[in-house]
């Protein structure tokens, strides 16, 4: 689907038609390892944004299977009923090659995968009036403000060098991380006691 591809590849900003950009896979894997190595290197903002990333992720994966289920139980009972709904699928359909460096972007490249599947589902019943056209509106519009909105959260990162030693210790890193972000680290973070689960391993810095 077009909405997939464009989750995929992202859009730049768009001044002459007043279009805002958007986040696509490429970029987040871009920022991802960024946050990745950070977060490594016992970076506890970066381990923050990673663990909002992954709960964005799952809360948008489930949303999307939920509702995938639900296009799926619509099509059965049509079908047992004698009306069938075959999928519409691409006669060329787009086909890219992913090279990421941490598990997380290769997470986000199969939830574009299930959205795909799901819109054609949401796209095939409107089309055939098993769908009303402001369910499908409400629908596509929802998967896909919970993929934009965690991709987005990767813009947050910013790279400090900073530690858990450094935000212990209060010194001048830990003073100028803080005032390059504004939020600040649960508690549970900086302790390291609440990680995400597909997180790096921390290798601390000599």
């Amino acid at each position: 689907t077009k909405q997939a591809h464009q989750m995929l590849l992202g859009r730049r900003k768009d001044v002459e038609n007043n279009k805002p950009p958007i986040t696509g896979l490429i970029r987040f894997a871009k920022q991802m390892r960024e946050i990745w190595v950070a977060a490594s290197h016992d970076d506890p903002y970066a381990d923050y944004i990673l663990f909002d990333i992954e709960q964005s992720l799952n809360t948008a994966a489930e949303y999307i299977n939920e509702k995938s289920d639900e296009m799926s139980l619509k099509l059965k009972r049509l079908k047992e009923r004698g009306y069938n709904i075959a999928l519409f699928e691409s006669n060329e359909p787009v086909q890219e090659t992913l090279r990421f460096s941490n598990e997380m972007a290769y997470k986000a490249a199969l939830i574009i995968l299930d959205l795909d599947y799901f819109l054609r589902q949401t796209f095939s019943l409107k089309q055939r009036a098993g769908l009303s056209p402001r369910e499908f509106s409400y629908l596509n519009y929802s998967s896909l403000k919970l993929i934009r909105s965690a991709f987005e959260a990767s813009i947050r990162f910013q790279k400090t060098n900073v530690t858990r030693d450094d935000m212990a210790a209060n010194n001048p890193v830990a003073q100028r991380a803080k005032s390059m972000y504004n939020f600040e680290v649960p508690q549970q973070i900086l302790e390291g006691v609440v990680r995400a689960e597909v997180s790096p391993y921390i290798n601390k810095r000599k």
